[in-house]
Parts: structure tokens; C-alpha cells; sequence
């Protein structure tokens, strides 16, 4: 959707809408089903306090991917883990006895080289951690970020498994925000403006920091080098907040 004159920044698929907040719906539809059936308590989470990865490992859900993301046999890694955690007596299922293998495409692929070793990321250099992140990006992953305003995916993109994962309609429609956004409107905008526009998505979530978003779209503006944005790239190089003046 970029234009001279009005770059957009790239939106993680994960975060094209809020699958989380989607599956919590579902999944608290089932709980309240199963309280009126049996009368058991419950509590229900996605992306919450719970070790939701070994969980969902040891329950058959999925194995580990080299990436660390969980790989489910149906739907390979593009998926959002959420629970319901009852006083039920339930029979445990069995973890699966399948692994990538010698298949190290993840980790070649990985533009920062975040993944060090099998299973093992180094999230001072991951972008999807780092886009959470405020503070000044050193060089090497400033040059190689792109003009992603928000998350990163390449370590799936690329995973054999996820390339047979037939084409689905999105489960919900809940804080859909697309596949990127514009820039400008980023760092023109105020935080409670920010948060009023897209209140449903986890980009709004509390644990994001407004000022890291903006300082992605910096990096990205300064990667994409539309000579258009320049005026306000120099707007921020001034700014009294040492991050964005170094950014910019």
C-alpha cells in the first residue's frame, strides 16, 4: 500500500487481527459449556501468565520448531495457543514424537541471526522482540529491519511445514488493522490517538510501548529513504527524547 509520499510500515500476519482475543472468545464459550454441564471452575488465557509453549508441546498439540515457535501438524506454526485451566479430571494426551529433523531453513534465514542454535534465540537480537523494545537499535539491525513496523515472521515464512499449510479464512475479524500502516500516520499521531484507533489489537496492548512503535517507523522510513519523509525525519532528529533524535 506504499505511495511516495506516504511509506506504510509492515504488520506481522499474526497481528492482522486479533486471532488472540478471538480465541479467548471461543475457548471462553466452551469453558462456560462445560461449567454448565459439570458445575467445574475455570480461568481462561491466550497469550496470558501461562507457560502456554511446554504446555502445548507436552498436550500433542505440537513439537518444536528450530525457531522455538510451536509447529502444529495441521496448521504448522500459524497458530495463537490459548487454555482453560479446570479442577476436571482429564485424561492427558501424549507429546508427539516428530522434530524438524536436519531442516535448518529457519535459522539460515533469519536476518539478524537471532537464532544461535537450535531452539535457543537470542532475543537482544530478535525483531519481533526487538519491535516491543524502546531504545536505540545498534547499526547491523537497524540495516537489515526493513521497513517492518511491527513483528517479524521470516523464521516461519520460510518453514517447509508452514508452505503446505492450506489457505483458510481468518477465524475472526476482531481489531483488524491489514498488513501494514502508513507511517506518517504513526508518527503524526499522539498515543491516545494511537490507542483510540486501534483499540482491539494487540498492537495496543498495554505491554506495548507507543514510543518503540514510533521508533520503528523511524527505522523504517530511514530503510525505505523516500525523500518525501525527510522533513520529519529532521522534525525527529531534533527531539528532546534521545532515542528518537538517534533513530532519526
Amino acid at each position: 500500500l506504499s505511495e511516495p509520499g506516504d511509506p506504510h510500515g509492515l504488520i506481522a500476519r499474526y497481528t492482522w487481527r486479533n486471532y488472540y482475543k478471538g480465541l479467548k472468545n471461543r475457548l471462553r464459550e466452551l469453558a462456560h459449556f462445560i461449567k454448565e454441564k459439570t458445575g467445574a471452575s475455570f480461568r481462561v488465557y491466550s497469550n496470558g501468565p501461562v507457560a502456554e509453549k511446554p504446555i502445548a508441546v507436552r498436550s500433542g498439540i505440537g513439537y518444536y520448531g528450530k525457531h522455538s515457535v510451536v509447529i502444529n501438524q495441521t496448521f504448522g506454526s500459524w497458530i495463537v495457543l490459548g487454555e482453560i485451566i479446570t479442577d476436571i479430571e482429564i485424561e492427558p494426551d501424549k507429546a508427539l514424537d516428530i522434530n524438524c529433523g536436519q531442516c535448518e531453513e529457519c535459522i539460515d534465514a533469519c536476518p539478524t541471526r537471532a537464532i544461535i542454535a537450535p531452539y535457543i534465540i537470542d532475543r537482544r537480537r530478535c525483531i519481533q522482540e526487538l519491535t516491543n523494545w524502546y531504545g536505540v537499535l545498534p547499526n547491523d539491525i537497524a540495516e537489515v529491519w526493513g521497513n517492518r513496523l511491527y513483528g517479524c515472521t521470516v523464521c516461519q515464512d520460510v518453514c517447509p511445514v508452514n508452505s503446505k499449510v492450506a489457505v483458510r479464512n481468518p477465524s475472526t475479524d476482531l481489531g483488524s488493522v491489514g498488513s501494514s500502516i502508513s507511517l506518517l500516520d504513526i508518527l503524526n499521531m499522539s498515543e491516545s490517538e494511537y490507542r483510540q484507533k486501534y483499540p482491539d489489537n494487540q498492537i495496543t496492548a498495554r505491554w506495548i510501548n507507543f514510543k518503540a512503535i514510533q521508533r520503528n517507523a523511524l527505522v523504517c522510513l530511514g530503510n525505505i529513504k523516500d525523500k518525501q519523509t525527510l522533513p520529519i525525519l529532521e522534525r525527529f532528529s531534533k527531539s528532546n527524547d534521545g532515542v528518537f533524535a538517534k533513530t532519526a
